[in-house]
């Protein structure tokens, strides 16, 4: 094989790597929409993924030995991938009804659940990972032509394809699935593969060169010792490691030595994944939930890992000593983390440039990437190396490279989904993430002592010192290294580079890889709850707004028997819906921690709704409880994190207001929240006209500073005598304090009317594009991430809804023209209408309606028009 064929293969195993990153992204986000976007339930689709990928490898590098042509291996294999994945769509249409139907017929238990997301997950991603597990192992086998070539070529190919998996991700993230969605996102990756398979079989043609069965090390003449050795080498002879006497044969007999090799294999992965899922978890909280930053992490972590295989294998034919490099890479891999932990805490100062200017989205995203750097990268880097070294220890002097290749490939990844999934399911809940990190490195330090023990011989001095200064590192690790300092973790400032003018006491500090960092913190007045330091609602200005979300919604519905919580929060909108006499209310809530700190923190604002025999808490993704309930409800109410948090948009999306609309009785209501500020009037737009394409009867409304969105199929109208009497309620009349409600009347929440039914309509058809997001093109998640650079959206949206205002009172049942008049009476003044308030209370008082709350409201409309003027 000369070297021009050389290189185009590894263009085209890069191409394949973008390609691989690409169908990942698509499965999880797919499976996801069925399955939930928990990390236990991501975790079972990532399990399965990796789970064929480590089956591939297994059975491919075996099959290749058997005589097979690598390359034409490797061409069929690509073109497999892509005709698979062409079927995509139809086969993940098919999975939700019987994934639905399993569980209304068996009623499974959470266990059993993750059972059934694994079978379902397996059986569609099964196939095509198990291909892309052999594409490296079949082309090794090609390329490697000789022994001396194992270390550098396979170092080569392992850090091409993962070159390529970052920039899959990078891609797909910033550019790809966003603007093409997901048949476009499937289609780029299948003409990939079509043009890897065509080019590779165009290769086989112009370059006939078959492998040559491989020959020992002794006799390949690359294989020979060069004067110069790596740093690796180097350092292990400062540690006492006797160069004359390095390289003889292990102790253990070689089927030993060689399930050594598999376990550290294992061992490896499962830290690699360990360290991956605490990072993710960790830099959540500091520099952001949304898709931008989950792909700026992924991105960084898999550019460390290629540039540690590229650097491995620029200098491995010069290293003498790999058995004892391998442990040193544990070791200092163990050290790098518990060196970097003192940093993790200075990580939001990255953004603190954004008090002083303005900065655009790309320079934020600059600001995320430079954060994941300082703390991943390294790390990244050391891992990059572990698999490369396993791989020149194993097959250093062995003749079944693909076979070798695949078994440490599938062990390595074994490891992965062990780590990944005890990670999320154990490790983090019990340890948190500081502790998880220490216990992670002393493990890898640990690791890279067992190997210098089972494999490297004959080097008393050498084993004696590293075990010396393993414990030492461990013990530096757990006793000298600082704790971090939560309120400078906890700060928030990759969202508006917003830094507390004075640290805020902490009083609950709440870590899972549900609902990532919750927590409770107080100033002088205000106690506020956050999820991965960012706002979730408080117990003072954020009253109103907590309380509307209820109440807007609650005024149109018809029957008032069943409700529908989504997001928890501080529980008030939920009490503000047990307010009404609902027979029986569900909350789901995706976080342990957000049901905790409700309970426990902000009793005295949500009345101690939990406790309510009425309401029963689901802790599970909202749109996973819609799929599998077959509960009908009057009322669904959504109270979110924003809509740019990764994973929020499929709650925005035409398919999931499409599974509530089939969850509303006759006349039921959908409310959804919506920020009006840092969002690009398109994205606003887009939101309303999603859930229009849904529900035909909507209205727009903004109460508390917040966009309230509600939807029925059928025409949205208020029975004014109801809406009257209940708020008479005591429990109503309780409800409505510091819901900013004047004249205490239920009604007046219409004064935040924008938007109505055909008016809504017709402003839509105005604007000159409408988007729609869906599950296949989810347009906000992309976009509405760079709304939080937008400072000025928000007058730019309230321009917008205010020069097209509904100017009328909706649709009203059971109203006499006073109580009309009073009622526009209480808009006007909600409105701020002073002069055109005191007229209507006035008129309404000489029509004989509530004439003394007619007198009050008239002297504050007139003193308040005064003290405008």
């Amino acid at each position: 094989m000369n070297h021009r064929t050389y290189r185009q293969l590894l263009f085209l195993f890069f191409l394949s790597g973008a390609t691989s990153l690409a169908y990942e992204t698509v499965f999880v986000k797919l499976l996801g929409y069925v399955f939930g976007s928990t990390t236990y339930a991501v975790s079972t689709i990532l399990a399965a993924f990796m789970g064929g990928l480590a089956a591939g490898s297994f059975f491919f590098g075996r099959y290749v030995e058997r005589g097979k042509d690598g390359l034409k291996l490797y061409a069929w294999l690509e073109l497999g991938i892509g005709l698979y994945c062409a079927l995509v769509p139809v086969l993940f249409l098919a999975i939700e009804p019987v994934y639905v139907s399993l569980y209304r017929s068996w009623g499974v238990s959470f266990s059993a659940l993750t059972v059934v997301r694994f079978v379902l997950s397996s059986i569609l991603v099964l196939p095509p990972t198990l291909l892309m597990g052999g594409t490296l192992p079949a082309l090794a086998k090609f390329v490697v032509t000789e022994a001396g070539q194992i270390g550098t070529r396979i170092s080569s190919l392992y850090a091409v394809n993962t070159y390529g998996a970052a920039f899959g991700v990078f891609s797909v993230t910033y550019f790809i699935l966003g603007s093409l969605g997901i048949y476009g996102t499937l289609g780029l990756a299948i003409v990939g593969n079509l043009v890897i398979f065509l080019l590779v079989n165009r290769l086989r043609r112009v370059d006939t060169v078959v492998a040559e069965p491989l020959v020992e090390v002794a006799a390949s003449p690359e294989a020979e010792p060069v004067s110069d050795s790596t740093w690796l080498d180097r350092l292990a002879v400062r540690l006492g490691l006797d160069a004359a006497q390095a390289g003889t044969e292990p102790e253990v007999s070689p089927k030993l030595a060689a399930r050594w090799l598999y376990g550290f294999a294992f061992a490896s992965g499962l830290l690699s994944f360990v360290y991956e899922v605490t990072w993710t978890h960790v830099l959540a909280q500091t520099i952001g939930t949304s898709v931008y930053a989950f792909g700026t992490m992924l991105t960084t972590m898999l550019l460390g890992i290629a540039l540690g295989s590229q650097i491995l294998g620029a200098t491995i034919r010069k290293m003498k000593h790999a058995e004892a490099n391998l442990a040193l890479t544990q070791i200092l891999l163990g050290a790098v983390v518990l060196a970097l932990l003192p940093v993790w805490d200075k990580v939001p100062l990255v953004f603190k440039l954004m008090k002083y200017v303005r900065p655009s989205f790309e320079m934020v995203e600059a600001m995320r990437f430079l954060g994941c750097f300082g703390v991943m990268f390294l790390p990244a880097l050391l891992i990059g190396m572990s698999f490369p070294l396993i791989i020149r220890v194993r097959t250093r002097q062995l003749p079944k490279l693909a076979e070798e290749l695949g078994m440490v490939y599938f062990f390595n990844t074994i490891g992965c989904i062990f780590g990944s999934t005890v990670t999320g399911f154990f490790i983090l809940p019990r340890l948190g993430s500081e502790m998880t990190f220490r216990v992670a490195a002393a493990l890898n330090i640990l690791l890279g002592v067992v190997v210098v023990l089972t494999l490297v011989t004959g080097q008393k001095q050498f084993r004696l010192r590293v075990e010396v200064v393993g414990l030492a590192l461990v013990l530096v690790g757990f006793f000298v290294v600082p704790k971090w300092d939560l309120q400078k973790l906890n700060t928030g400032a990759h969202l508006y580079g917003a830094f507390p003018s004075r640290p805020l006491a902490i009083l609950y500090y709440h870590e899972d890889v549900l609902g990532g960092v919750t927590s409770v913190v107080q100033d002088s007045y205000t106690r506020t709850l956050l999820t991965n330091a960012k706002f979730m609602g408080n117990d003072t200005g954020e009253m109103p707004a907590q309380k509307n979300f209820a109440l807007v919604p609650l005024i149109f519905t018809k029957k008032q028997e069943t409700a529908l919580v989504i997001g928890l929060g501080t529980g008030v909108t939920a009490s503000a819906v047990a307010a009404f006499p609902f027979s029986e209310i569900d909350i789901a809530e995706i976080a342990p921690g957000i049901v905790e700190a409700a309970h426990d923190y902000f009793n005295h604002i949500n009345g101690e709704v939990l406790k309510d025999p009425r309401v029963k808490v689901h802790v599970t993704d909202g749109r996973n409880f819609v799929l599998l309930s077959p509960k009908q409800y009057d009322l669904i109410t959504i109270e979110l994190s924003n809509v740019w948090f990764a994973g929020a948009a499929s709650l925005y999306s035409k398919d999931f207001y499409q599974l509530c609309k089939a969850r509303l009785t006759s006349g039921g209501v959908l409310q959804q929240w919506i920020q009006i500020h840092h969002i690009d009037p398109v994205d606003l737009l887009t939101v309303i006209n999603t859930m229009h394409q849904v529900f035909p009867h909507s209205a727009f409304f903004v109460r508390g500073g917040q966009g309230i969105l509600i939807g029925s199929q059928e025409p949205l109208a208020v029975d004014f005598a109801r809406m009257e009497a209940l708020s008479q309620d005591p429990k109503v009349m309780q409800t409505m304090a510091n819901a900013d409600l004047i004249g205490g009347d239920l009604l007046t929440v219409l004064s935040g009317l924008y938007l109505y039914e055909d008016q809504l309509a017709g402003f839509l058809s105005r604007q000159p594009v409408v988007d729609v997001s869906s599950d296949w093109h989810p347009v906000l998640e992309y976009t509405t991430p760079r709304g939080n650079q937008l400072y000025y959206s928000l007058m730019t949206n309230m321009y917008l809804l205010e020069t097209n205002r509904y100017p009328e009172l909706p649709r009203l049942t059971e109203a006499t023209p006073d109580k009309i008049t009073y009622l526009k009476g209480l808009m006007a003044f909600q409105r701020k209408e002073f002069g055109q308030a005191a007229f209507l209370f006035q008129r309404s008082q000489q029509e004989g309606n509530k004439a003394e709350r007619c007198a009050k409201l008239i002297e504050e409309a007139k003193a308040q028009l005064k003290a405008k003027q």
